[in-house]
């Protein structure tokens, strides 16, 4: 997450504790770069497209109730998956839970609700319960650097 993304969607993550979660898994799963490198891959290849282009043969897919899966493999093909939902007036997608698919099972095996139940408390005060993802969020960049100039 070095250069500049570019793109339209901005990408925003659950905070749980202060912290948050994907990029505390991804941290925890001790991803190697290749790995870290994939999922960076399917998230650049999805801020490009508009929602309506969030299914197969592109890494994420409509699971219901607009809530989203993003798809790619580790390098042991591992299947990760992350879930989420996108919040229009922020211009984002919110990652909200990780994930793992095995024999065309997710797991957790309850990640509708807990999906559901995420954008509920994410939706409540966006920007107390979500927080930029690296640096995949610029809008957020200019509303910070304009409050700083502010003061």
């Amino acid at each position: 997450m070095g250069a500049k993304p570019i793109g339209k969607w901005n990408f925003h993550e659950r905070q749980k504790n202060g912290k948050g979660v994907i990029s505390t898994w991804v941290e925890k799963s001790n991803f190697s770069p290749k790995s870290e490198a994939r999922m960076d891959r399917a998230i650049d290849q999805l801020r490009q497209l508009p929602k309506t282009s969030w299914h197969k043969p592109h890494p994420a897919s409509g699971i219901g109730d607009h809530i989203f899966v993003i798809r790619f493999t580790d390098v042991t093909n591992a299947q990760k998956r992350i879930f989420g939902h996108f919040n229009d007036s922020h211009e984002c997608f919110v990652m909200t839970l990780d994930g793992y698919e095995k024999d065309d099972v997710y797991v957790p095996s309850n990640y509708k609700a807990l999906a559901l139940e995420h954008r509920g408390e994410c939706e409540k005060d966006f920007f107390v319960n979500t927080r930029k993802y690296g640096n995949l969020c610029p809008l957020c960049e200019e509303q910070r650097n304009s409050s700083v100039a502010r003061h």
